[in-house]
């Protein structure tokens, strides 16, 4: 069965682990625009205290307080990039 605390698998994963965490926007907060009420963080888990999380984006990092989290969990790293075959163009 699972957690019901949305931070629970947060804060097993090792550092380093690539992650998706959906988050609570409050007042005051630089992300926040006065319409949305949640955002997403998807990237590398690379801090972790008693406050909360950092996850390094493509953006830049972010910190996400425990008490900001909704859900979160490991996600698989991206695909390979493909390269374009340019000898048959």
């Amino acid at each position: 069965m699972p957690s019901l605390d949305p931070t629970a698998e947060l804060r097993a994963l090792p550092l380093g682990a690539r992650v998706v965490v959906r988050w609570a926007l409050r007042d005051g907060m630089p992300e926040a625009d006065g319409i949305h009420r949640y955002t997403d963080a998807l990237g590398v888990l690379f801090s972790r205290d008693d406050s909360g999380i950092d996850v390094e984006t493509t953006r830049g990092p972010v910190h996400i307080g425990w008490g900001d989290v909704l859900a979160g969990k490991r996600v698989p790293d991206p695909p390979a990039r493909r390269t374009r075959d340019r000898s048959t163009a």
